[in-house]
């Protein structure tokens, strides 16, 4: 059954294609912050991820630009994690990296928890995936 134009075997290979990238944008990302700026690449990161969730909402549901979306959001997404604990370190130092990892993650938690009803509440609401797509990339 398609839902949102999608076959299950395309939304996998669309999810197999994040993980991918998203191993592979940790490992490039993590390797490029001994050289460039950490908070620059965690920046471009977060800015070329949402721009990635707002390319899904705008762009028209082909395959083959799911799969380059599904790839870039993947790289970028992948990279913001590699790059938290060498920036909480700059941060907070090395002694106080579980207690920034915890305020990291307490600062994070509402949005993680709150964001997926909402998200749901909006597609059942609008009948459509633009919005529900649109507002978490921006």
């Amino acid at each position: 059954q398609e839902i949102g134009g999608l076959t299950p075997a395309s939304a996998a290979r669309l999810v197999a294609v994040m993980g991918l990238s998203s191993t592979v944008g940790r490992l490039i990302i993590g390797r490029a912050a001994q050289t460039y700026s950490q908070l620059f690449l965690i920046q471009l990161s977060m800015i070329v991820s949402g721009s990635s969730v707002v390319a899904l909402a705008i762009l028209p549901p082909i395959e083959f630009i799911l799969v380059l979306v599904a790839a870039t959001f993947g790289f970028f997404a992948g990279s913001v994690v590699a790059l938290i604990a060498p920036i909480l370190v700059d941060l907070v130092g090395i002694q106080n990296l579980p207690l920034g990892f915890g305020l990291a993650g307490a600062i994070q938690s509402p949005g993680v928890f709150l964001c997926p009803p909402v998200i749901g509440w909006l597609r059942d609401y609008s009948g459509s995936y633009f919005l529900p797509f649109l507002l978490p990339g921006l």
